[in-house]
């Protein structure tokens, strides 16, 4: 069989670009191409091919002019043109033809027998074997150094630059990875910052609404006494001592229900006698210390807590003092029952309310409403003071004992009209104190409110003295009853002490009220 010679050197029109060139196709190409250069010989002879055919100087100097300068470079040209070549035998024919016509130029029978068969699709697989065989032996046979060592020392600098280019690629990578890391935890950072502040926000809406709600509460409750009141007094006295009686007993029995947790009922409070009260009592002052025991800042579910023991304490006994003043005596005998065996009831001084001052940490608005409190009280307190002294010198100069027998009748009833005045004047002055009272509970807080009560222990706070002191601090008069003697204190406390109760009288032991009840108003 003839081998097959092209009888054309031109190249043949590329396929549609629809059909790339397969990669086994560029990679024989390159190979051809080393295996024509190394078959070259030196500059001026003509090379020969594998069979000993030369290789034809016009086939040379077109191979030149489409490889270029270097057979490298020249191999990436050729394979850049053959873009779109399809892999058949036109196309290597036409590689063969630049190379000197003669297929057998290179070694392998495998590529000879299908070049000239001339028929179908060329299979680069089966020839690229004997193909890298043929060409390792000349390659070995050459002998060449030279033109062996500048394909490595190019491929070496090629990997070098590939290797700093990844090198490079890996950098900015890792600083593009830095610059998102940094910028997701600082977006964490500003969303936990809102959010806090959020629940700031929230948690200071709630308590203002708590304390709106509670305000509102404490006025619907009032506008209620007043309406039971005023259709209790249009059925009479027995009527509305009742409708007064039912709204202490409804004020109490929330107390011990809110202290025991347990549902107490308005005509169970009716049943209690002194030792209930002192139980009841015991168990405020035992959750109050178990509450504070927990440190100074309370959870949202302590304060909750704390606010309503403080709340129902407070209703219970503004209903009682408000409608029997006279209770007062029963709050200090419950306390003193709480009190250690052979202790001594012993009032704070103003040295002691201005400690208690200290504990309480009272902000500059709660310091001036109380102080705008204080000036309003003080004008009436001394009204009510000039009042009574007018009426104790009434009572001693009609007092039927000292008067001659002509004048028992005129004096008797001078005696009995001083005395109405006078329990008069104690109710004014008892409104208005309690009402101070009900004043320092409306501007502190539960917290300060319950803090307060544990100080005084047993005593009730003395918003009158704690006044005085705020009063002093900021260099305003005192009241005139801060420097009372402890004889006249002695006088005030038996005067006190021998009040009588009605309609609570079953809530006291006759015994523990008289030795250790104290009278509310003022401490030297």
């Amino acid at each position: 069989m003839q081998p097959y010679v092209p009888q054309s050197t031109a190249l043949p029109a590329p396929t549609a670009p629809s059909r790339p060139v397969d990669p086994s196709v560029q990679t024989l190409v390159g190979q051809l191409l080393m295996a024509q250069q190394q078959s070259s010989g030196a500059p001026g002879q003509e090379g020969q091919g594998a069979e000993g055919e030369p290789i034809r100087p016009e086939a040379t100097r077109a191979l030149a002019q489409v490889l270029g300068a270097t057979s490298q470079a020249g191999a990436q040209n050729l394979l850049g043109q053959m873009t779109g070549w399809a892999n058949d035998n036109a196309s290597v024919q036409a590689i063969m033809q630049l190379l000197g016509g003669n297929p057998q130029m290179y070694p392998g029978a495998e590529l000879s027998r299908q070049l000239a068969a001339g028929a179908g699709p060329y299979n680069i697989q089966a020839a690229q074997g004997s193909m890298d065989a043929g060409n390792s032996a000349q390659r070995a046979d050459s002998g060449s150094a030279g033109a062996a060592g500048k394909p490595e020392e190019s491929q070496a600098l090629t990997e070098e630059a590939l290797h700093l280019k990844r090198i490079q690629a890996t950098q900015e990578k890792n600083r593009r990875n830095q610059r998102k890391y940094r910028e997701r935890q600082k977006a964490k950072i500003t969303s936990s910052e809102n959010q806090i502040k959020e629940l700031a926000d929230a948690k200071e809406a709630l308590e203002r609404q708590n304390e709106n709600l509670a305000q509102r509460a404490r006025e619907l409750e009032m506008a209620a006494q007043i309406a039971v009141q005023t259709a209790a007094n249009a059925g009479g006295p027995e009527a509305a001592m009742a409708a007064r009686q039912k709204e202490v007993c409804q004020a109490l029995a929330r107390f011990c229900s809110q202290v025991s947790g347990e549902a107490i009922s308005e005509d169970q409070v009716k049943l209690f006698r002194f030792r209930d009260w002192s139980r009841f009592t015991q168990a405020y002052h035992e959750q109050m210390a178990q509450l504070f025991a927990r440190g100074a800042d309370l959870d949202i579910k302590a304060r909750t807590e704390l606010a309503s023991l403080v709340g129902a304490k407070h209703e219970a006994e503004r209903q009682a003092w408000t409608h029997y003043p006279q209770a007062i005596h029963k709050h200090y005998a419950l306390q003193a029952c709480a009190l250690p065996a052979n202790t001594t009831l012993n009032p704070p001084t103003l040295a002691g309310w201005q400690a208690i001052l200290g504990e309480l940490q009272l902000s500059p608005d709660q310091t001036d409403r109380l102080l705008h409190t204080r000036a309003a009280v003080m004008e009436q307190v001394q009204t009510i003071a000039a009042e009574r002294q007018r009426i104790a010198a009434a009572l001693q100069a009609a007092s039927p004992s000292l008067a001659p027998d002509s004048q028992q009748l005129d004096a008797h009833v001078l005696t009995s009209a001083a005395a109405e005045g006078l329990a008069r004047n104690m109710q004014r002055e008892d409104n208005l104190i309690f009402g101070l009272l009900h004043t320092f509970w409306e501007v502190a807080t539960p917290v300060q409110a319950a803090r307060a009560d544990q100080l005084c222990f047993p005593h009730l706070p003395d918003v009158l003295a704690m006044c005085t002191v705020l009063s002093q601090g900021q260099g305003q008069q005192p009241h005139p009853f801060a420097g009372r003697s402890e004889t006249q204190q002695a006088v005030v406390d038996a005067a006190s002490a021998a009040l009588p109760m009605p309609g609570l009288e079953e809530l006291l032991d006759a015994q523990v009220f008289k030795n250790n009840a104290h009278g509310l108003y003022y401490s030297s």
